[in-house]
């Protein structure tokens, strides 16, 4: 019976370290215009393309348009691998349409789903090769 017990707590103990997560890496960057100024807020949401990357990750732009992607918080980096890239813009309601409730959107649709926008990165474990531009345009 304690030979069971040991073995029971050692099989708990390898499915739980090894359910510790994923590595992560710092990464960021800044999202610009065409003109070079930067896209004034929104989400960054970037999906895997590898297969051994099994977790969405974020960032929030700021007023300047930098970001810092997040995995398990805000900003504490992403696994390596590559990632389709979609942008979710701050919503900007003119007072007509806010009527309709049609929000004006500060960029092109096609950025706000990552199999249009053509936005991709790719992390890295490699100590300051993860700051990435993200150029996307006005509708």
């Amino acid at each position: 019976m304690r030979c069971l017990r040991c073995t029971l707590f050692g099989s708990m103990l390898v499915v739980l370290l090894g359910c510790g997560g994923a590595s992560v890496f710092p990464a960021g960057g800044k999202v610009v215009f065409k003109d070079g100024t930067p896209l004034n807020g929104g989400v960054i949401l970037c999906e895997p393309v590898d297969e051994e990357v099994k977790v969405s990750v974020r960032g929030y732009i700021g007023e300047d348009g930098t970001f810092r992607l997040g995995t398990f918080r805000d900003d504490d980096g992403a696994p390596a691998g590559k990632y389709k890239v979609r942008i979710q813009p701050p919503e900007k309601l003119s007072s007509r349409e806010r009527e309709r409730a049609r929000p004006k959107f500060s960029i092109h649709p096609r950025f706000m789903d990552c199999n249009t926008s053509g936005l991709e990165i790719t992390v890295t474990n490699e100590s300051g090769k993860n700051d990435f531009t993200l150029q996307v345009e006005k509708p």
